[in-house]
């Protein structure tokens, strides 16, 4: 799939607050019309106190695609937001032709939805990084007994089931 030329190129980034390590090393290119979500125990949001979670994310969406812009970084957009305005904001996003989308969420159908690429996280470390079919494929090849609602989410548990097997940190 050809989009065109890279809106955002990132080489060996490495973030940490503190002690704790959220990104380790991440490299990735990513072009005007793809959209990457981001899976992973990771995130934390912050709450405004006179709005609901979802006056916040119309708002802060709104502001952000004002200046029609070339990536848009979007942490847990459709946290708060109702079944019928989840459907209107994936609907949207998926017409950002011009606009890079980074979709930092929990919600894996948001990821089934309007992924190109899919990258699965913990503690910085990237588990897995491919389509959204291919994260599925490996929840059909897991362990099938983590009670995953949807294909997408039963790949994503059987990752972490898989790296605790073999001791891996989780």
């Amino acid at each position: 799939m050809a989009f065109g030329r890279a809106c955002v190129r990132l080489d060996r980034v490495s973030r940490s607050y503190g002690r704790r390590e959220v990104l380790a090393e991440l490299s990735l290119e990513l072009e005007a019309g793809q959209v990457l979500g981001l899976l992973g125990p990771n995130g934390a949001g912050m709450r405004m106190r006179r709005l609901s979670g979802g006056m916040i994310q119309r708002v802060c969406l709104a502001a952000a695609l004002v200046a029609t812009p070339k990536v848009l970084l979007l942490d847990g957009p459709t946290a708060g937001l109702d079944p019928s305005r989840r459907s209107s904001f994936r609907s949207m996003i998926g017409g950002l032709a011009d606009t890079a989308v980074v979709l930092s969420t929990h919600l894996t159908e948001d990821v089934a939805t309007l992924a190109t690429e899919t990258m699965v996280l913990d503690r910085g470390r990237i588990l897995f990084r491919g389509h959204p079919r291919d994260l599925e494929q490996l929840g059909e090849i897991g362990d099938t007994r983590v009670g995953a609602a949807s294909p997408l989410e039963q790949g994503y548990q059987s990752l972490f089931a898989n790296a605790a097997e073999v001791g891996e940190p989780v």
